[in-house]
């Protein structure tokens, strides 16, 4: 979930180029809506940061809709305050734009080799 279309592209591209279904969303009410259509989410990424998501809102509606779905939080500023706010609203981990794709494939891997999200 992002509103900034060239980070939704090239995030997208990326990922399924990694051969990973990916569904788009550029607003916070896109992604509750598209969530609730498609129930098999194994991870969802938001940014917290955009003014028009309202970001820090929209994480912590997803986490009452889907709480067992990992959820990677996009920050443009990360630091110890973010990253509080990203847990405090039940993120299970941070990572700072522009991403680096291979920290976020760390991420990913990491959260689905125990599989007890």
């Amino acid at each position: 979930i992002d509103s900034n279309m060239r980070t939704l592209f090239s995030l997208s591209k990326s990922l399924q180029e990694l051969g990973l279904v990916v569904i788009e969303a550029d607003s916070r009410q896109s992604g509750l809506d598209k969530l609730t259509e498609n129930i098999d989410v194994d991870c969802i990424l938001v940014d917290i940061e955009t003014i028009k998501l309202d970001g820090d809102k929209s994480l912590g509606e997803i986490k009452l809709t889907t709480k067992k779905i990992p959820t990677i939080a996009l920050s443009k500023t990360p630091n110890s305050d973010s990253k509080k706010i990203c847990t405090e609203l039940g993120a299970t981990n941070e990572i700072s734009k522009p991403v680096n794709l291979n920290k976020l494939i760390y991420l990913l891997k990491g959260l689905f080799v125990n599989d007890d999200y």
